[in-house]
């Protein structure tokens, strides 16, 4: 997070007392100083308190809200700032905090504003997953996933014939559909269900599951028909 003060004492016990909640806090002289290390990207917070020589709390809220308006901004103001800092949270900042302040009230309102920093960039990433979902069904970020993944992504392009086996409720399917519309098959169009494969004649079909697709799975994969991938 960024802490911008001008008072040079008031910012290093700012700072400290953040610092000791296990915060990740750099200090600020001004603005100008602060706007450099701010993006869409950042993924913390910021306090900044309204009077400051040069640019104000306020300029950095304007200016965030056109660079980035996902960064909760907490504004720090005193008595007679009370109306401006309202209409400043109507402009889009996060919350005010009145001084002189308790550092509770300070790390409180931090801690909130980065869950819900925390929050929108897991939304985000979630988001920009289930957009390359053309490419991938399979969203998570884990090592096992992104295994899968590669493994999905190395496979589809070619002819091999692929098996997919595990128990009920493991994902067959959700691999299957994947490997079907990654690979070549897609151009053609398919069905989904217990899958048997072919790349040979780019088809996606449903077949029944228990002992029928069992059996169908064995003709198929012995006479070459089809390339089975079992995902239900």
């Amino acid at each position: 997070m960024i802490f911008i003060e001008d008072d040079e004492l008031v910012r290093r016990v700012s700072v400290q007392s953040l610092q000791l909640t296990g915060f990740d806090v750099t200090g600020h002289g001004s603005v100008e100083s602060a706007a450099r290390a701010v993006d869409a990207n950042f993924p913390g917070v910021i306090v900044s308190y309204i009077r400051l020589p040069g640019a104000s709390g306020l300029d950095l809220l304007a200016q965030c809200r056109e660079r980035a308006s996902d960064v909760p901004v907490i504004l720090v103001t005193g008595h007679g700032d009370i109306s401006m800092a309202v209409q400043a949270m109507c402009d889009g900042a996060y919350d005010f905090i009145e001084k002189p302040f308790a550092s509770e009230r300070l790390i409180e309102t931090v801690r909130r504003a980065l869950e819900r920093r925390t929050l929108i960039l897991e939304n985000q990433a979630l988001r920009r997953e289930l957009a390359g979902a053309g490419q991938s069904r399979i969203i998570g970020r884990s090592p096992a996933i992104e295994q899968v993944r590669r493994l999905i992504a190395n496979v589809a392009p070619t002819d091999a014939s692929v098996l997919i086996n595990g128990d009920t409720g493991a994902g067959k399917e959700l691999i299957a559909c994947s490997l079907h519309e990654m690979s070549l098959c897609r151009q053609a169009g398919g069905r989904v269900g217990w899958h048997a494969v072919s790349r040979r004649n780019r088809e996606h079909a449903a077949v029944a599951t228990g002992e029928t697709a069992a059996r169908y799975c064995r003709t198929a994969c012995w006479s070459g028909s089809a390339r089975i991938s079992r995902c239900g």
